[in-house]
């Protein structure tokens, strides 16, 4: 007869992706993540508890150790619905230029439909996407898909509204902003992104009538995390999300460049939670899929401040 010995102090990682949102740092370093951002780092936590807190609370962010990805490359990730607030702003270009490494930032929300994925290296905005399935809106495009992301779906151009410049950033909310691509220009918030104020973090909370909790100096781990404050919260950010993306936009379609938008060379462009996630998978990890894995270390979670 043979006996197993379970080690029941080895933690093991737990899965995120839906209704959420995330950062990918390419060999980062989860201190300097937390800092990067601008968030009071609370320490170490078990995953379950990190990521409970992540997805039930609006200003937290949980911090992986680093992981690594199928083709061998090395990540850490953050997670938390603070980054999907429609009253956060995430500039992946100010961050990957802070930490000197590619920062990728996705998030999702199926009940909206809203879906986004950025991608920046070292300063350089590579790729950027956004899309509102309620309305049928892209609510950004700049660069051009890849073959992962032409495997979703998307077509390979966009045709952008008369109002834009050819090379303009058409960001919506929860942290897209309208920019213009020339780097020395100021960006909708007023810096020079091409020479960032080193004192802003990569990720800023917009003053208003948004919900604020506060911030202890430690992370409420005894409070019970319960499905009433889950539908609470998911109620929050479908009712503001649903504000930020009106109904009377138009539906979103890809024409040859120069032309009418007839019917007959009309495109829908649709795109699902799942195909965040490949995306996902594609350029780094699919947070899906970390889960029952075992931990290669604790969570570090992190407090808006």
């Amino acid at each position: 007869m043979r006996t197993t010995v379970v080690n029941m102090d080895k933690d093991v990682m737990v899965g995120f992706g839906g209704k959420q949102a995330w950062l990918a740092v390419r060999n980062g370093d989860p201190a300097e993540v937390l800092a990067a951002l601008g968030l009071r780092d609370l320490g170490d936590v078990p995953w379950r508890a990190g990521i409970d807190l992540a997805h039930l609370t609006d200003d937290r962010v949980a911090v992986t150790p680093p992981l690594s990805a199928p083709d061998g490359s090395t990540w850490v990730l953050a997670v938390g619905r603070f980054l999907l607030r429609p009253d956060t702003t995430v500039d992946v270009t100010d961050l990957s230029k802070r930490l000197q490494t590619e920062v990728q930032y996705f998030a999702t929300h199926r009940v909206t439909e809203t879906h986004r994925w950025q991608r920046a290296d070292d300063g350089t905005l590579i790729r950027a996407f956004g899309y509102v399935g309620q309305t049928g809106d892209v609510t950004s495009w700049y660069g051009d898909p890849d073959a992962i992301e032409r495997s979703t779906g998307l077509p390979p151009t966009f045709h952008r509204p008369d109002d834009l410049a050819p090379d303009a950033l058409t960001f919506g909310p929860g942290g897209l902003d309208t920019l213009d691509a020339d780097a020395d220009a100021p960006d909708a918030r007023g810096l020079d992104r091409g020479s960032p104020d080193e004192s802003s973090p990569g990720v800023r909370r917009a003053q208003g009538d948004g919900t604020t909790r506060n911030n202890p100096s430690k992370p409420e781990l005894e409070a019970p995390l319960n499905e009433s404050m889950l539908t609470n919260l998911d109620d929050e950010l479908t009712r503001l999300l649903t504000s930020a993306n009106p109904s009377t936009a138009a539906e979103a379609t890809q024409v040859p460049q120069g032309t009418a938008p007839d019917d007959e060379d009309r495109v829908t462009v649709l795109v699902s939670e799942h195909d965040v996630l490949r995306v996902a998978e594609g350029w780094s990890i699919d947070p899906t899929r970390l889960d029952g894995r075992t931990a290669p270390g604790p969570l570090r979670l992190g407090a808006a401040a």
